[in-house]
């Protein structure tokens, strides 16, 4: 199972989704994301659904950002990939920092989970090529 990572000046990278207890998971989620993030904060994003075809089906895993829940309080710089899926151009509050995409089940509690290698591969030709403007 693989996460997709999106930093702020638009790079790309594949991570093996974390084993171990809840303690070892969030903190390489954290650390994946940045230096400062504490909090993780699930976003569900609209354009990810509509533009890339992410599952949104009860009972099916989904793709999921994961952001830094305090990034307005640890002067990140914008995302704007990241920022434009969430409809920043629309609603004004832009995403901070580095996201990561990882999966979401919806059976029978919301949990994480990584994304399947061709999930993970569509969605990073997605992000590879996917314009903001």
């Amino acid at each position: 199972m693989e996460i997709v990572r999106l930093d702020t000046d638009g790079n790309i990278t594949r991570h093996e989704y974390p084993t171990g207890g809840y303690k070892e998971v969030h903190s390489t989620l954290t650390g994946l994301i940045g230096e400062k993030c504490e909090l993780l904060e699930p976003v569900r994003p609209n354009f990810l659904y509509t533009r890339f075809g992410g599952v949104v089906e009860p009972n099916k895993e989904m793709v999921i950002m994961l952001v830094d829940e305090s990034g307005y309080y640890h002067d990140l710089s914008i995302n704007m990939k990241a920022s434009y899926l969430y409809g920043a151009h629309k609603h004004g509050q832009p995403i901070l920092g580095n996201v990561l995409f990882i999966g979401e089940t919806d059976f029978p509690d919301k949990d994480f989970t990584g994304l399947t290698k061709d999930m993970a591969d569509n969605l990073e030709a997605f992000l590879k090529d996917f314009r903001t403007n």
